[in-house]
C-alpha cells in the first residue's frame, strides 16, 4: 500500500476514503459477479484479475470468492501481488 503514496498514511484507519479507487472498484466488480452467480445458482469459485499500472512496479489485483446460497453474504479474498516482468 505504500506504493500508493498519500493513501498509505490513511491505510491504518481502513476507511473507504483511504483505499485507492482502483481497489474499491475491483472489489465492487468481484462482489457484483459473486452476487450474479448466486442469483443464477452458479456455486463455482471465482478468480478475477486486474493489473494496476498506477504504481511502479505494477500490481496484480486478484479477487477470489465464493457466492453463498442467499446471495447476500458472498466471501472474497483480495490479494495484491507485484507484477514481475
Amino acid at each position: 500500500m505504500a506504493s500508493f503514496g498519500a493513501a498509505h498514511e490513511l491505510w491504518p484507519h481502513l476507511s473507504p476514503e483511504s483505499m485507492p479507487a482502483i481497489i474499491t472498484e475491483f472489489c465492487d466488480n468481484v462482489l457484483s459477479e459473486l452476487r450474479r452467480r448466486a442469483d443464477n445458482q452458479q456455486w463455482t469459485a471465482l478468480d478475477m484479475r486486474r493489473v494496476c499500472h498506477m504504481v511502479t512496479p505494477a500490481l496484480l489485483l486478484r479477487g477470489f470468492g465464493m457466492p453463498d446460497a442467499d446471495g447476500q453474504d458472498p466471501r472474497m479474498i483480495l490479494i495484491l501481488q507485484l507484477c514481475h516482468s
